[in-house]
């Protein structure tokens, strides 16, 4: 099957980015073709209001779109289309493009932005109340949701209207791929997606080709430094417990904060980055993952990274995590925001004996082979690949020479 990857680069590499990539060389391993046309958000200048303005009207119609796309469509002549990510650079007028070519056409849904133009619910603070309204224009534009840009959130929350109303653009979509159950009936609550189109399939990742090693000596972070990852609850947890070490790693806003704290403090170690081929020792020398986020997080793939490398986590009791993560059995979790607690979990899992740490160790491995292997993520995912293709949801691909 040839299959057609689309998706809009983060400026941040973040958990999208990893899956997509994770998900070419599924399919290759398989035998499938596969294509990614991607754009990437570092292409642009957060500060240029006239890039700024361009990009705005674009959600609206993206005039360059077709000349972008057409000739990869043409010589390369796929099945379908699969895509990720398409604020801000894609958009949804790319549905309109690959369904006059009679594609197939699959959405993954890795955040909240198809229904709201803050993708996290989270605004300067605890979950926003304003998004789950039905008055989505004025609560947006006074709180400019959109990465704090007025143009971007004025054109997103009229694009989106736009899209959803008039050019009914999310209805050519055939099928809505859900990493989370609790994502996919938040969906079916707030967005009204029909059940039909709607499939909930888990997020993969390979596992360790090394043995983790039986000395594990701290905790740690691996994310994206940004507000609503809960890095500043984190320190304020941390930062007394000079018993323990900390390692954070990741790139982001919050990084000359994570800089500072790590040098006033010996017991939290930072990198802003480490290489891929890295990941595996991070993971496998760490006790506990932590993960304190504050907003309904879809499905981390430092979580999966994690359980993959028999290392438990420890979450906040929040949305899809409370369906991840297993009290006394692959890891922790804490009431939400409240640094306290959180220090609370962490100086429970330190204090586990060997024997009580193996077994959660054990568990998250299992949690990982039950749940989130590529073998298991392969047939779902090529079940509803043929389903699309094979039962004429769409009329055969049209191309150009």
């Amino acid at each position: 099957m040839k299959i057609l990857l689309i998706h809009n680069s983060y400026r941040h590499h973040g958990g999208e980015d990893t899956y997509v990539q994770n998900q070419i060389h599924l399919l290759k391993q398989h035998g499938h073709q596969v294509k990614l046309f991607t754009v990437s958000n570092q292409s642009i200048n957060p500060r240029s209001l006239p890039q700024q303005l361009k990009i705005a009207l674009r959600m609206f119609h993206h005039p360059n779109l077709d000349h972008q796309l057409t000739p990869l469509i043409n010589s390369f002549k796929p099945d379908l289309a699969h895509l990720h990510n398409i604020y801000p650079l894609i958009t949804p007028s790319i549905y309109h493009l690959l369904k006059k070519r009679h594609l197939p056409i699959v959405q993954t849904i890795h955040n909240y932005r198809f229904m709201f133009p803050k993708p996290i619910l989270f605004r300067r603070g605890p979950l926003c109340p304003y998004c789950l309204s039905s008055n989505l224009i004025q609560p947006a534009i006074f709180h400019r949701c959109y990465n704090q840009s007025l143009p971007y959130t004025i054109a997103f929350s009229l694009s989106y209207l736009a899209h959803k109303h008039i050019s009914k653009s999310y209805q050519l979509v055939n099928a809505f791929v859900f990493p989370s159950k609790f994502t996919q009936n938040f969906y079916a609550k707030y967005a009204h997606l029909s059940p039909q189109k709607t499939i909930h399939i888990p997020n993969f990742t390979f596992p360790p080709t090394q043995k983790s090693p039986k000395n594990k000596g701290h905790f740690t972070y691996l994310g994206r430094l940004f507000p609503e990852k809960g890095i500043k609850l984190l320190l304020k947890a941390i930062i007394p417990l000079t018993h323990l070490k900390f390692l954070i790693v990741g790139q982001g806003p919050l990084e000359n904060l994570i800089k500072s704290t790590a040098n006033h403090y010996p017991h939290i170690t930072y990198h802003p980055f480490i290489p891929p081929s890295k990941i595996h020792t991070i993971y496998s020398q760490s006790l506990f993952t932590i993960l304190p986020s504050t907003w309904y997080e879809v499905q981390p793939m430092t979580i999966i990274e994690s359980f993959a490398h028999h290392t438990p986590v420890i979450a906040p009791a929040i949305g899809p995590l409370t369906q991840m993560v297993n009290p006394s059995k692959n890891g922790f979790l804490y009431h939400p925001n409240t640094p306290e607690k959180l220090r609370q979990a962490i100086l429970s899992a330190a204090s586990l004996s060997k024997q009580k740490y193996n077994l959660l160790s054990q568990n998250s491995h299992h949690t990982y082979q039950a749940n989130y292997t590529p073998s298991i993520h392969y047939r779902s995912l090529i079940s509803l690949y043929r389903k699309l293709v094979g039962t004429g949801s769409s009329p055969s691909p049209k191309y150009t020479s």
